[in-house]
């Protein structure tokens, strides 16, 4: 979040901190619309995850189509509050260390920590104002209802590869229904499947086990 503080000649450090929450209440609804749960609110710095507790293989596109939707919360917000602010995100997907939460209602149930919240933090960092910046690995997952374009290349400390940005340019309402699968190849899947039915239909006992990361596709195969 950048230009709160803006406003605290006019308004105030109290108008201020109603300001500040009044915009948090407005994030904090669009994520929950989304299925997602915030985990830290570290001044203006709000950390947001997908699948904690069930996860889903439509995360990653809840996550994607709520970044869209909060780009739409600054117009609005300027126009009923008369303070404007802008957003910029940063979208990485991968796993996440969340020990054991606090019990209190109003405080985050997790503490998100790890390389893929720091990634998301690098990208949100390398994002201009208004702008949302997803990873290489995010990039690759998006079906043909989001449109991206490659933008920054940066380096962070604990890896020696450069990251690729791509820049988010348009999210259409309606995903299609169609995939390619060239993501992700299936051929000896299917073949192995294919000898249990074979095996199954002869009369043997079998047992085929799918496994695989929210959203690699198990639900599809």
């Amino acid at each position: 979040v950048t230009g709160l503080t803006e406003g605290l000649d006019r308004l105030g450090e109290d108008g201020l901190l109603r300001l500040h929450y009044s915009l948090n209440k407005r994030i904090a609804k669009v994520v929950r619309s989304y299925r997602g749960r915030i985990t830290r609110i570290d001044g203006d710095r709000v950390v947001v995850l997908w699948g904690l507790g069930r996860n889903s293989s439509r995360d990653l596109e809840l996550c994607v189509r709520c970044a869209d939707e909060l780009l739409q919360i600054p117009a609005r917000f300027e126009k009923e509050r008369g303070q404007k602010v802008l957003l910029s995100m940063g979208i990485h997907r991968g796993s996440v260390l969340v020990p054991g939460g606090r019990k209190r209602r109003r405080l985050p149930a997790y503490t998100s920590l790890g390389d893929t919240v720091k990634l998301a933090h690098r990208l949100c960092q390398e994002a201009a104002l208004g702008e949302v910046l997803v990873s290489e690995q995010v990039v690759g997952l998006l079906g043909s209802w989001c449109e991206c374009e490659q933008t920054v290349q940066f380096r962070v400390k604990w890896s020696r590869q450069v990251e690729q940005a791509h820049r988010l340019v348009r999210v259409h309402r309606h995903a299609r229904r169609e995939h390619s699968g060239s993501w992700v190849p299936r051929g000896q899947e299917l073949d192995i499947l294919a000898e249990a039915l074979i095996a199954a239909d002869a009369g043997q006992s079998v047992l085929v086990a799918i496994a695989g990361e929210a959203g690699s596709g198990k639900g599809r195969f």
